[in-house]
């Protein structure tokens, strides 16, 4: 149970030893918050989102809430962490912790007024957050106590809410990486064949007044110019609140095509009016790289041939 939810560039974080689920001290992760705030926790030495200010204390507590887990996922993207590294929980010979019910510690967090209605809820992690085991009920009571809840999600499953087509309010954020624009790629990067499903899953959640951000990890097998156009065109139809682009964790300092890609992707979403920003894993994980100021040379270098074509 972590006080800090940055995990970067193999910092540490502030931590609550093995726990595994029942009472929670909460106090003692708001000491380790107050260690953070003043500076003196080694674990914040050398962060890249490190930021000092005079930080007030706030009327609730708690007023960013990081539920994650990585017990299970319906796919297998290729890129993901839990796939590929040494460390993963899912690794053979690795501990790989039993979940544990979260709905009793929301509901002691709002008994206590702890947890602000206003509050962040962060349901991410490298499982799939629907499936954890308890989802639908601390959604459904998040829901009626009025935070924002950004859902971190393949989207193959939707909640019960969202399932019986019952308005879920602006205050449900929904981030799904699509990573195709095609059923063979997805299933090529994702190892399951649930395209159809989760394109339709996600205009549920539009029709549902969810906001809906929809992520591209740009890689070697999504790459091609044929497939952001089938991406985009879908997305045309969705009319998501914005696109989010990344890179894959693995390749920090990304090839020349595929910061071209990046940069075809921010050209056509500008060009359709859609929103368009990076997202803050692969990007944002190795700095140094400016791969945005390189995405932002090849997306003025599109936008001129492309007014040269017209002249």
């Amino acid at each position: 149970m972590a006080s800090c939810g940055v995990v970067h560039h193999g910092r540490g974080t502030p931590i609550i030893g093995a726990y595994a689920g029942g009472p929670l001290d909460v106090y003692e992760l708001l000491r380790n918050r107050r260690a953070i705030r003043e500076g003196s926790d080694p674990s914040c030495e050398g962060c890249p989102y490190l930021v000092k200010r005079e930080w007030p204390e706030p009327e609730y507590p708690v007023t960013w809430l990081g539920i994650t887990h990585f017990n299970q996922c319906n796919i297998e993207c290729e890129y993901c962490w839990l796939q590929w590294a040494d460390y993963s929980p899912r690794k053979p010979g690795n501990h790989e912790p039993k979940a544990y019910e979260v709905y009793p510690i929301i509901r002691a967090l709002i008994d206590a007024k702890l947890l602000s209605p206003r509050a962040i809820i962060d349901w991410g992690g490298g499982g799939e957050s629907t499936l954890m085991p308890d989802f639908d009920a601390s959604f459904e009571l998040l829901c009626d106590y009025g935070p924002t809840q950004w859902i971190h999600t393949n989207a193959v499953r939707v909640p019960g809410r969202v399932r019986r087509a019952a308005q879920v309010r602006s205050a449900v954020r929904v981030l799904c990486s699509l990573d195709a624009g095609r059923a063979s790629t997805y299933a090529a990067i994702k190892r399951r064949d649930h395209f159809d499903a989760v394109c339709e899953n996600l205009k549920r959640y539009i029709r549902s007044g969810a906001y809906v951000a929809l992520k591209y990890i740009v890689t070697d097998v999504n790459c091609q110019i044929s497939e952001l156009d089938e991406f985009l065109a879908f997305a045309r139809g969705l009319r998501p609140y914005e696109v989010v682009a990344d890179i894959d964790l693995r390749a920090p300092n990304p090839k020349p095509e595929i910061v071209e890609a990046l940069g075809y992707l921010a050209w056509r979403c500008a060009e359709f009016k859609i929103p368009f920003q990076f997202g803050s894993t692969g990007v944002n994980h190795a700095r140094e790289y400016d791969v945005q100021a390189r995405m932002r040379i090849a997306w003025h270098r599109l936008r001129k041939m492309r007014a040269a074509a017209h002249v």
